[in-house]
């Protein structure tokens, strides 16, 4: 699960508004 978590968020603005919101 946590591969697909760090492969989901490998770019930096998706990474800021998923891990913010």
């Amino acid at each position: 699960m946590q591969n697909f978590h760090r492969s989901f968020a490998t770019p930096s603005h998706m990474v800021d508004k998923g891990e913010q919101s």
